[in-house]
């Protein structure tokens, strides 16, 4: 059941690479996981997936974004989500983590079920010494990502789970609350005011009602959007 060119292909999988090596890979481990047990080729729990994407492209989604790649890596743990490749990307960049529960079908293979299976981690034992880069694949990941690998090729704007931003910094916020010229005794103020709120400075995630005030502004001009888009493409289709 759990073959050397499946863990082989797991491996390959989990060491990353270009694109094209992903995209190549992906369809790979498509091939080697079709005789797997149905069990391991489902989801049943939510699944999550932090995408970046340049500053103000979150406004010209309209309904939905194209991914990039048709089989790809998603997580169980929204931990893991958040804090992939260093948590909130870089200030020019948007992060998005979208949730979606796997459509019939999508699921390639569900790779936190296998590493949970004892047969599985058994015949990876057994094998490690013939598996090409393993220690940068399977040895270095196991199951810390919680994997399940899809084949979706859209997601929809309803699918936004959070959204990463920054606050501004310590001094700006003082500043801001207790005019151009705080005292010492305004920081310590401030600082015992956050600590009591828990809120967080810097790069956060947000989620809720100030994730849903983001949306429902893109919403808002949605169908602007998708006039502009039906003008663009009936200007593109009328030149020779």
């Amino acid at each position: 059941m759990f073959s050397k060119d499946l863990i082989q292909a797991i491996c390959d999988w989990q060491r990353g690479g270009t694109s094209k090596q992903k995209a190549k890979r992906g369809e790979r481990l498509k091939r080697e996981a079709v005789s797997l047990p149905e069990e391991f080729r489902q989801c049943p729990l939510c699944c999550f997936r932090q995408i970046s994407l340049e500053k103000g492209a979150l406004w010209k989604l309209a309904d939905q974004l194209e991914l990039p790649e048709s089989i790809s890596a998603w997580t169980l743990s929204l931990d893991v989500a958040q804090s992939f490749k260093g948590g909130v990307p870089p200030q020019g960049w948007q992060g998005v983590i979208f949730a979606i529960h796997p459509p019939a079908g999508s699921v390639v293979v569900n790779l936190d079920r296998l590493f949970r299976n004892e047969d599985f981690l058994t015949a990876v034992e057994a094998n490690k010494e013939q598996i090409s880069g393993y220690q940068d694949g399977i040895g270095r990941y196991k199951n810390s990502q919680r994997e399940v690998l899809l084949e979706v090729s859209t997601i929809r704007i309803s699918d936004i789970h959070e959204l990463g931003g920054y606050s501004s910094n310590r001094d700006e916020l003082v500043r801001m609350i207790y005019g151009p010229a705080p005292s010492s005794a305004n920081y310590e103020d401030f600082d015992r005011r956050v600590a009591l709120s828990g809120a967080k400075l810097g790069p956060d995630w947000i989620e809720g009602e100030a994730k849903d005030r983001v949306i429902d502004k893109i919403r808002a001009v949605m169908p602007g959007l998708r006039t502009i888009k039906k003008l663009q493409a009936a200007m593109t289709n009328s030149h020779p």
